[in-house]
């Protein structure tokens, strides 16, 4: 039953912190662009994923601390960091295919680090659990009693939780998928393959 008081609330953290994250996003993006400064975009994501993992953190902390026991202590941890993989890969991955159909370099040259950012956010959750101290700032508080509220309300409150699960969900099967793609493009590196389409030999064409 705590998993899914767990996966429920953590739908809301994700609709709240998508707000946020949207919110931020747009206003970091004008002031670096008003101070002309392009690597702030790693600045944004990186502050974002670390606003992500510690929300994660902390309700994985406080539901392990309210059901004690071997099955808390092993099993939401690792839903924890799935959710935080495949939800920050779905994302890559939608950003990534949309450059590439609209040919925008700028932006493609601003995922290429999203790997590294993704497996950073990993090691974030496992030592905030360790370490709870590292996730624990005035805005994360902020956002998480927002998230209480809004998860306690009464007809608005399970709106949201069913949203957010869905919303959740949706992002993880979709992770998933991400994930399966990842692996198959690092085999196919390891076997020499060409990545992209347009790098194969055509039919007829002479090496």
């Amino acid at each position: 039953m705590f998993v899914i008081d767990y996966l429920l609330f953590l739908g809301v953290i994700f609709i709240v912190f998508w707000l946020w994250n949207l919110a931020f996003t747009l206003l970091g993006s004008l002031i670096f662009a008003l101070i002309r400064w392009n690597k702030g975009t790693y600045l944004i994501k990186a502050f974002n994923i670390y606003i992500f993992v510690s929300l994660t953190a902390l309700l994985t902390l406080g539901v392990m601390v309210e059901n004690p026991g071997i099955a808390s202590l092993v099993l939401l941890p690792l839903i924890g960091g799935f959710i935080i993989f495949t939800s920050l890969g779905q994302d890559a991955y939608d950003k990534q295919k949309e450059a590439m159909m609209h040919y925008d370099y700028e932006l493609l040259e601003n995922l290429k680090y999203d790997g590294l950012f993704i497996f950073g956010a990993l090691i974030l959750f496992v030592i905030a659990l360790f370490l709870p101290i590292i996730a624990v700032n005035p805005l994360t508080e902020w956002l998480f009693k927002i998230t209480e509220w809004a998860y306690n309300i009464k007809i608005l409150g399970w709106i949201l939780r069913i949203g957010g699960a869905i919303f959740l969900l949706a992002f993880v099967w979709q992770g998933i998928l991400f994930s399966l793609l990842l692996i198959g493009a690092i085999i196919g590196k390891i076997k020499g393959e060409p990545e992209y389409e347009s790098e194969k030999e055509l039919p007829g064409e002479s090496k």
